[in-house]
């Protein structure tokens, strides 16, 4: 590890890795998760993610997820959060699109 260079594929990976962790810690905020429990979140968010192609996948869940723990958000508000935290995923992977 530590090279300089990677593969666009695997930059694209960390990009996408980081934007599920994010909105994990968001969804896992609102839910009312801390400590392990929003860290194990984290994982199962990222997981859900190889369920389908594209973001649908992790919108569902986290969909789900939120109305169950009683947090009302609609799932277009759930795909514009990702789209802001795939932003910021980029910027903290220090990757340009």
């Amino acid at each position: 590890h530590g090279a300089i260079w990677c593969p666009d594929e695997d930059t694209r990976d960390n990009v996408v890795a980081r934007r599920n962790v994010l909105a994990a810690l968001w969804a896992g905020n609102l839910s009312g998760l801390s400590g392990p429990a929003l860290t194990a979140y984290a994982v199962e968010v990222h997981l859900a993610d190889f369920t389908a192609p594209g973001t649908g996948d992790v919108v569902d869940k986290l969909a789900v997820d939120l109305n169950r723990a009683g947090v009302s958000v609609r799932p277009s508000e759930i795909h514009d959060r990702l789209i802001a935290f795939h932003r910021e995923a980029l910027v903290q992977t220090h990757t340009t699109d």
